[in-house]
């Protein structure tokens, strides 16, 4: 890794507050600094073209595969944690060593279950919203230094309004970037996000659902077009050795495209907060 891309050390001590029982969570500090901003990977203001960004998911649950897109993938790429992997401060530490801005995988109920099993961290609707803020509370401690929440499953939770509005205020008050991730559905997710004025962004697709060269060759040029057509976009994908090497190929063809590749954080849709 390129010690030039490295980011700052994380987290910072005036964005973390104690919950008892739960640990470390993000804050806004006393002087306004926003976590999201503090931790995101700096990106040229001055970009005119049409924005891809890519995100990992599953980072630090097989130590091979998420040590290859630390080292292997460029630093604009972005990583997501599983929050049910061990150390995950110690993934924070290295993938911001090489250049990598970090996201927390949220894992919410899906309509497949038991088939998608989010797991005992999961935002659920069979529980109380008590019960679901304590689950996203101890998500958000898992780990530091991080940009914000990608939402991992989610079928049935993603409708659940409700729940979403009184938890997804947390984002807002904390200061954190939520994803929607994964392929593109239709769930109150977006609309909630919107209304309560979240820095927010949605993902497009998984470009390696089918873990093929044909299949993700086919999404990434999909995704040139879709930037082209809306000026930034959004996609996710898993540390698989064939996705790697096949968005390291794709980055080399970007420059004579025009295609600029940025961090998640650079594609945020930032509301306008009026006074």
């Amino acid at each position: 890794a390129d010690q030039s891309q490295a980011l700052a050390g994380a987290p910072v001590k005036a964005l973390i507050e104690e919950k008892d029982g739960i640990g470390k969570l993000p804050k806004i500090s006393s002087k306004g600094a926003v976590p999201w901003q503090v931790y995101s990977r700096p990106t040229d203001p001055g970009i005119t073209g049409p924005k891809i960004a890519l995100m990992i998911e599953g980072i630090g649950l097989s130590r091979q595969a998420s040590l290859g897109a630390i080292n292997k993938l460029p630093p604009a790429v972005s990583l997501v944690l599983n929050p049910y992997a061990r150390d995950l401060n110690d993934w924070v530490f290295r993938s911001r060593l090489a250049g990598h801005e970090v996201f927390v995988s949220l894992p919410m109920e899906s309509e497949d279950f038991p088939l998608e099993d989010a797991g005992p961290l999961a935002l659920d609707t069979r529980i109380q919203l008590a019960e679901n803020q304590r689950r996203l509370d101890m998500v958000m401690a898992s780990a530091g230094g991080y940009v914000g929440l990608v939402s991992f499953m989610g079928s049935r939770f993603m409708k659940a309004e409700v729940q979403m509005r009184k938890l997804f205020k947390t984002f807002g008050d904390r200061g954190v970037m939520f994803v929607i991730g994964g392929n593109r559905t239709r769930n109150d997710a977006l609309t909630i996000s919107k209304e309560l004025k979240l820095v927010y962004g949605e993902s497009e697709m998984y470009i390696d659902d089918i873990p093929s060269v044909q299949q993700i060759r086919t999404n990434l040029d999909r995704l040139e077009s879709l930037a082209k057509e809306r000026g930034s976009v959004l996609a996710t994908a898993r540390a698989y050795p064939v996705t790697i090497k096949n968005i390291l190929d794709w980055v080399e063809t970007l420059k004579d495209k025009g295609v600029v590749l940025v961090p998640v954080s650079a594609v945020a849709t930032i509301p306008v907060v009026t006074q």
